[in-house]
């Protein structure tokens, strides 16, 4: 296992990061939403049974449900996206402890401006519907939509600024290469894959997405076939981003989709550096699974040791998979000549649990 030196400071500047992500991103977010249902609840005496809760983006309503059903849409969904972006990064601190990174960051200001937009959508739905007889006299509500949309911005951007930056360099370890004989051939070969625990999450988001797409078929909605092509789209990155054969070689770095696609191919005479990292790839990339940043990409099944290459371009691909100094040495042995071909397997395979 690839070990790490994160010095005082830098725990230091992660705790400090995660205390204002802590108020920016959770805190600060469930008191709008909370004060916002307040106001919906005050003005609950004042408005019709049923109040419209749908626009189609003509001038009126078009959709109707009882007054109480505001609180809990804006209870939920407020306080919904405050736990979904406070428990992705809950998550990943769990997981890696030391790191913080801008995607870290991007979720505190997301969670305070997606709150502030909710809230001001949701209050000024109802707000327009104050003293109506008849929730179909109601007008447009894309005043509050654009009104809404506007303070999330404004929130947004002054919840990054708020937020220390708190980025810090993981230490990385220069491939030791393998002294091979000059007619001596090798070949390392390992497999990554994704855990068990994400399968399973994204195995019921699509069950989530077609008992949705099922509902809404049923109700009549016309365009519940949506949900459908979301949950294929998931199903297709299930079969073709969760495992990945890595192979290193005379020709180079392979890393390959068990199902043959997608490819990474680099061979030696693109590679100008070989260096063994430990990878945070929510620190780091933004997420798991196959990931493209400016000036980077990754296939990170899950976080931990892994291989990283510099390339001409300038551009850096990152794997992460066990043993990751092994196949390291080997490819750093190739780029300085030590290795010919390799047509004889003398490595052996590693099945990389995700984390």
């Amino acid at each position: 296992t690839l070990m790490t030196d994160i010095t005082q400071a830098a725990r230091a500047e992660v705790a400090a990061a995660r205390r204002v992500f802590f108020w920016v991103a959770i805190a600060a977010p469930t008191l709008i939403v909370l004060a916002g249902t307040a106001v919906i609840i005050a003005w609950l005496p004042q408005l019709p049974n049923p109040i419209a809760t749908h626009w189609s983006g003509g001038a009126g309503p078009d959709g109707f449900s009882s007054p109480m059903s505001a609180v809990w849409l804006t209870l939920g969904m407020g306080l919904g996206m405050t736990a979904l972006f406070g428990g992705i990064v809950w998550l990943e601190a769990r997981q890696r402890p030391d790191t913080w990174g801008w995607s870290q960051r991007l979720l505190g200001a997301m969670g305070p401006a997606m709150a502030v937009f909710l809230t001001v959508l949701f209050v000024g739905m109802v707000g327009t519907q104050r003293g109506l007889a008849d929730a179909a006299d109601a007008g447009s509500i894309d005043a509050m939509l654009w009104i809404g949309l506007g303070s999330a911005l404004v929130i947004g951007v002054i919840a990054w600024f708020v937020q220390p930056k708190a980025e810090f360099a993981r230490p990385t370890v220069l491939g030791v290469p393998f002294e091979l004989a000059p007619e001596e051939r090798a070949v390392w070969i390992a497999e990554t894959r994704m855990g068990t625990g994400a399968l399973v999450s994204l195995g019921v988001l699509v069950l989530a997405f077609v008992a949705m797409g099922a509902v809404m078929l049923a109700s009549g909605t016309e365009v519940w076939w949506l949900m459908l092509l979301v949950s294929l789209v998931i199903v297709f990155g299930i079969v073709t981003c969760t495992v990945y054969r890595v192979r290193i070689d005379s020709r180079g770095l392979l890393v390959r989709s068990l199902v043959g696609w997608p490819k990474f191919h680099y061979t030696p005479d693109r590679i100008t550096a070989v260096a063994v990292v430990d990878v945070a790839p929510m620190a780091e990339y933004g997420g798991w699974g196959l990931r493209f940043i400016p000036g980077s990409t990754g296939v990170l099944m899950r976080g931990g040791e892994g291989i990283l290459v510099t390339l001409t371009s300038g551009r850096t691909f990152v794997v992460t998979v066990d043993d990751a100094a092994t196949g390291a040495g080997l490819l750093e042995a190739v780029l300085r000549g030590n290795a010919s071909g390799a047509d004889t397997e003398t490595g052996h395979g590693h099945e990389g649990a995700a984390s």
